[in-house]
Parts: C-alpha cells; structure tokens; sequence
C-alpha cells in the first residue's frame, strides 16, 4: 500500500494548512487521490491507499467535519476511464535514469513530468510498459533514450491511439506524424508524435530562442538541502507548453478555453454519460475558466464547497469560478 503524506497542521513544527491555507489543501486532497494506473487487464487502480494526515492538536469540531467531507469526495469513487495522456513507465529505463543525470544532467522522467503538468498538460495516470497490450488513449513516454530496445519495439507497435515521446531524439521503427525540438536545448528536448489521425489543430508552437550555456559539470556548487533545485539543463517554457498543447489535442478531452493560463483539469469518465472535472488554479487570486467538455451539458453538479451558486451550462460549455491556489470538484452529466 501506498499511502501519501498530507499537511494539515503541527502545532510544534508552527504551519497549520488547515487554517492558513485551506483551498491549497483541498488540491491536494484532490490532485494526491485521483492518480491511477492501468493494471495489466487496462482497468484503473487508484495509486494511493488512502493520505498519512500530518496534523496535532486543536482541531475543532466543524473542521473535522469539513476535513471528513473532504477526504469522502476525494476518495469515494473510481472512475472508469482517465481522460488525457498516459504515461508509459518502465523499471529498466528508471534504473539508468541517475548515471544519465550525472554524465549529461539532462532533465530526469520526474522533473519533465512535472514541468509538463505545470505548464497545463491532462497527465493523471500512468501505465507499465509490460501492460501495453490492453492500453488504449495517447501515451506519454519521456526520456525514451533510456528505455532498452525490445520496450522501445513494443512502443513502435503501439495502434491504439496516438504516441507522444518527449526527450533526446531517438529513431523509432515508425515515421512521426508531428515533431519539433527545442532550440536552446543540448540534445535534450525533442517531441515526437506518432499515430495522429489527422493533423492538431491549432496548437500554438512557440519556441524560445535564447540558448543556455552549459557549465563544467566538475564545477557546480550543488546545493546543500533538498528545498534547493540540482543543477539540470534547461527545457524552455515555449517548448513545455507546446508539448502540453500537443498531448491536450492528441487526447481530444476536456480543453479550457480562457484563461489557459494557470488553469489545469484532471478529467475522468465515470459512469455512462458522467464526467468528473478538478479544476485548479496557479495563481493566488481567484480566476474563472470558460470549459469545454466537448459534449452538450445536461447538468452540472458542484461537488466541492465552492462555488455556491449553479453552474449553468451553454451547449458543451460552462464558466466557474476558482479560488486562488485552490480546486473545484464538479460533476458532468452529458
């Protein structure tokens, strides 16, 4: 069992989340509890067995019993499918993973995931290499320099839905629909797509032009605590979010359409005809997203504590309002 560590409070350790910063802890709550990976059979299994609560004394009775609601609409259903990319994991390339970082300090499979989540792509499931046969949906695989090459066969025969390779340009035994690199890159960002049916449309490739240079490795000051970033070549902004359009336009899911900016979505499908959004939002102050599901909307249903009102729906779209730093839960019926 897998079981995440959570901030709510420590009275000795002085931060209380709980107080100061709840809609930060409802993302959490909500981001930590919908990861999933496809079994071998293609059926989705919750990542995390439940959260390990960091917390002390004084919590009041209203607070438990809104951290209680929380955790309920966190953990209460599985969905049936995830809607946006797969990523592809692989033992064998994770374990070549540190002895590349120290020869190139190329940006490791964890860094580039994140850095793509951050910059708005839908990533909230993940998949063993060895289960591709039952996968299905766009797949992600990062740094692919690293996987062996009867897993890197296996991916070249992937047909059930596009395939999206991000890191040191590799020859694939198939030809890219789509690819471009980074620029300013040192052989380290290259995106590669595979399978599209038709050309993405309006996928805004917008690259950076300053290159960075590399200092001697020997040289690095490495940080003294973990707070503090290693040293790891850069991937430019422009080429991260050109990557993240990509994988939103390959998924065909939920796409937000203003403001893009700051807004992500973990999308799922759960039962026929009902979809479940988590919106959240960068920024500090509150921002209202305009959200295409891509379907006519039948009823929306608002799962968190926020918003109050209805959300009332035009056609495949509706507009809610999202607290700074914080998630909104709602259900789609379509």
């Amino acid at each position: 069992p897998l079981y995440f560590l959570h901030g709510v409070k420590d009275t000795r350790e002085q931060w209380h989340v709980l107080r100061h910063a709840p809609t930060s802890l409802e993302r959490e709550t909500h981001s930590l509890a919908n990861l999933f990976l496809q079994d071998a059979e293609g059926n989705l299994q919750r990542c995390s067995s439940g959260l390990v609560v960091c917390l002390a004394d004084d919590i009041r009775k209203h607070e438990w019993e809104w951290l209680q609601r929380l955790w309920e609409v966190a953990f209460e259903r599985k969905p049936r499918t995830a809607v946006g990319a797969t990523l592809v994991w692989s033992d064998r390339a994770h374990e070549t993973q540190m002895d590349d970082f120290l020869n190139t300090r190329g940006p490791t499979t964890h860094r580039l995931l994140h850095s793509l989540i951050s910059s708005g792509a839908p990533l909230c499931s993940a998949v063993n290499v060895r289960h591709l046969a039952n996968a299905t949906g766009t797949l992600l695989v990062l740094n692919p320099h690293l996987y062996p090459q009867d897993e890197l066969r296996a991916l070249s025969e992937y047909r059930n839905g596009p395939l999206v390779l991000i890191g040191p340009k590799i020859d694939l035994a198939r030809k890219p629909d789509l690819q471009f690199e980074d620029p300013c890159s040192h052989d380290g960002a290259w995106c590669s797509v595979y399978g599209l049916q038709a050309p993405p449309v309006g996928i805004r490739i917008e690259l950076d032009s300053h290159a960075e240079e590399i200092p001697d490795f020997e040289e690095i000051n490495e940080p003294s605590t973990f707070l503090k970033d290693l040293y790891c070549r850069q991937v430019t902004a422009g080429f991260l979010r050109a990557c993240a359009e990509v994988l939103v336009a390959c998924s065909q899911g939920v796409e937000i359409l203003r403001p893009s900016e700051g807004v992500q979505v973990m999308a799922f499908g759960m039962d026929e005809g009902e979809i479940r959004l988590l919106l959240g939002n960068d920024r500090h102050s509150y921002v209202t997203a305009s959200v295409d599901v891509g379907r006519g909307i039948a009823d929306i249903e608002v799962l968190s504590p926020f918003p109050l009102f209805p959300l009332t729906p035009s056609g495949s779209i509706f507009s809610v309002k999202i607290p700074g730093r914080g998630m909104v839960v709602v259900g789609v019926r379509v």
